[in-house]
């Protein structure tokens, strides 16, 4: 059995409306109410069983729909955005749980932390900013990182991979000698600023005009003994190894000490006078 009144809902509308009128108007039989016209599911709800008639039901919509509106803050003013904030945030900044990458300081997660708590973001909002974010800038991070070695591995194909390994470790045992600590974050800066393969251009070009960073009689100074030796001490070292015939001798033996020295001599003395060209 249908629970639409004959005639369809301008029928429903017009039995709700007749109901209180037939309640009044007294006759045999239980008194009508004006919900005998609703639907069943509508009749049974207990809820509107406080309301006497159709008047009073639309009083208490209206009432209701008043009290829901001005619970609801102007989110176009500074007191409606501090009620809303008020609701919303945690006790205090310790209450938001913002992710931190591993490996990664906490500092600019303890400043976002206070930060949302100030502007009284909700913590769920907070904590999914924070993932946001730290999503997008570890795919920042890996896509330098990928476009960084594609630098390195091209520059590494154009001298060849021996070459390549030689001279990184060379450059690599050179810059502790010079006096220079790098550390990793040193590093990363300087790849920044000039470039992965530019920065391995650059050591490698150092190396190539200094020599290896191992000691030489003569090199450097009493507090830094083991500074390479510039190209004026390296041709002043030269002409008195040279007067020495059995140190010119052992230079002619592949591979002995003299030999290395012999090579690293002359390298820093073409070095000096090739800048000293350019100038």
């Amino acid at each position: 059995m249908s629970d639409t009144p004959p005639g369809g809902a301008a029928a429903g509308a017009e039995a709700i409306a007749a109901a209180p009128a037939a309640a009044e108007g007294g006759g045999g039989g239980a008194a009508a109410s004006w919900r005998d016209g609703l639907p069943e599911a509508l009749r049974a709800d207990a809820s509107l069983a406080n309301f006497n008639d159709v008047g009073a039901l639309a009083e208490g919509y209206l009432e209701t729909k008043r009290t829901a509106t001005a619970r609801i803050p102007d989110f176009n003013s500074e007191a409606g955005l501090k009620a809303f904030a008020d609701a919303v945030r945690p006790a205090d900044a310790a209450g938001y749980d913002i992710p931190v990458p591993e490996g990664q300081p906490t500092m600019l997660a303890d400043a976002f932390r206070a930060f949302a708590h100030e502007r009284g973001m909700p913590p769920g909002w907070a904590k999914e900013t924070a993932e946001f974010f730290n999503t997008q800038t570890a795919g920042l991070i890996a896509a330098e990182t990928a476009a960084s070695q594609a630098d390195v591995d091209k520059f590494k194909n154009e001298i060849g991979a021996t070459k390549f390994g030689a001279k990184l470790e060379a450059a690599g045992k050179m810059l502790p000698q010079l006096g220079v600590t790098l550390s990793d974050k040193d590093m990363d800066k300087l790849d920044e600023k000039l470039g992965s393969a530019n920065l391995l251009k650059f050591m490698f070009a150092v190396h190539d005009r200094i020599g290896d960073p191992e000691p030489i009689e003569g090199g450097g100074d009493g507090d830094r003994p083991n500074l390479a030796m510039t190209p004026a001490q390296a041709k002043e070292t030269w002409d008195q190894k040279r007067a020495d015939p059995a140190w010119r001798k052992a230079a002619q033996v592949p591979g002995s000490p003299e030999a290395k020295e012999y090579e690293r001599l002359s390298g820093l003395i073409t070095a000096g006078r090739a800048s000293a060209q350019k100038k």
